[in-house]
């Protein structure tokens, strides 16, 4: 399909922005921009920006539910490694038949962490949510 005119300054557009952040040197806007009005085609003026990013994709900031619900994965796989060591701990221990119960070691510091966790992730949400309501509220 032929290129219009706005589609041609377009291109240059973003060529000249990209060339500000620094992604072409001065020599390779001046030999885009050359080729850009000179397009007579889309493909062309596709061919100029295709090793450059796309304008308008930055990276979006977490909604504060997608934020929630990727904490509460994280704790799911958290808890389910801290299961599996344990369980795999403790019966090395009896299979070893070591008087004192080794695994303690590393299962206590480890539940510690998880229950601050727990805590970040459930109840320290729930507070979080209740004051920004009073504060729409009041």
């Amino acid at each position: 399909m032929r290129a219009s005119d706005a589609e041609r300054e377009e291109v240059a557009e973003q060529l000249r922005d990209h060339c500000a952040a620094g992604r072409l040197t001065p020599e390779e806007l001046d030999d885009r921009l050359e080729v850009a009005y000179a397009a007579r085609v889309r493909g062309d003026l596709k061919k100029l920006t295709d090793d450059l990013p796309k304008p308008g994709r930055r990276k979006r900031t977490l909604e504060p539910q997608t934020r929630q619900q990727r904490k509460r994965a994280e704790f799911t796989h958290d808890t389910f490694s801290f299961l599996v060591v344990g369980v795999a701990l403790t019966a090395l221990w009896m299979v070893l038949g070591e008087g004192w119960f080794w695994p303690a070691l590393v299962l206590v510091p480890w539940g510690a962490a998880l229950a601050f966790h727990a805590y970040d992730t459930f109840v320290n949400h729930r507070l979080a949510r209740l004051e920004e309501q009073r504060r729409i509220e009041s």
